[in-house]
């Protein structure tokens, strides 16, 4: 929502692993695993890609992100 509000502002680092910590806490939910059991979120949005009629997804890279977790957090799972 950041991003979308306002495009120019940097991300901080700790607002990326935050989000990131929350996706993966998701991930790790039973329902999640007892279901559909996605491993990141470029797995459901494949989901939603292929198995939801009707919805327009935008298409969105994650890169930016990713290189960030990678470069400040190591050692941390990324899960975008």
């Amino acid at each position: 929502e950041k991003l979308e509000l306002h495009p120019y502002w940097n991300v901080r680092n700790y607002e990326v692993k935050a989000v990131n910590t929350a996706i993966g806490s998701f991930l790790r939910k039973d329902i999640n695993v007892q279901n559909e059991n996605f491993q990141n979120l470029q797995d459901y949005i494949l989901y939603l890609q292929t198995n939801v009629t009707g919805r327009r997804l935008r298409n969105t890279n994650f890169d930016t992100l990713r290189n960030i977790m990678r470069t400040e957090y190591p050692a941390e799972q990324v899960y975008f």
